[in-house]
């Protein structure tokens, strides 16, 4: 069964040198079923590279973070897929991390209650730039 892409809400300019990990169709891929596929969207952001100045700034962490997906209890767009931008030379090593990882987020989506929430839960996915591995963070409020 072919599904349509989960729609881009929101896409960062990013400076040359920099990239995103994954598109829309790679993530539409691997989260075809969930439950919540209807409602899900998805935003590039750019915020590794400006922060919250909007200028460019170097990296100065070890960790970035890449994908996170977010569920807001009293939204009307309840959920929102967030991936980062990393240094171009990173990407082909997150990708493919990523795209191992992914299976792991459609678990999560497919067994969410969101009856749990009160206002907010999200999975993250975080990037360490020496290793080339990825963490995980849970929030639950």
């Amino acid at each position: 069964m072919t599904h349509h892409l989960i729609p881009t809400t929101y896409k960062s300019k990013i400076p040359q040198g920099f990239s995103y990990p994954l598109g829309a169709e790679i993530i539409s891929e691997a989260l075809a079923g969930v439950p919540q596929y209807e409602q899900l969207s998805i935003l590039f952001s750019s915020y590794n590279i400006v922060g919250r100045s909007g200028f460019q700034k170097p990296i100065t962490t070890r960790e970035l973070w890449i994908l996170q997906i977010h569920f807001y209890a009293e939204s009307i767009y309840p959920w929102k897929i967030t991936v980062g931008a990393l240094p171009s030379e990173h990407k082909h090593t997150a990708q493919e991390a990523l795209k191992a990882i992914l299976p792991e987020v459609h678990r999560w989506l497919s067994v969410f209650n969101p009856e749990r929430v009160q206002y907010c839960a999200s999975v993250s996915f975080l990037y360490n730039l020496k290793t080339g591995l990825f963490s995980r963070q849970d929030y639950l409020k």
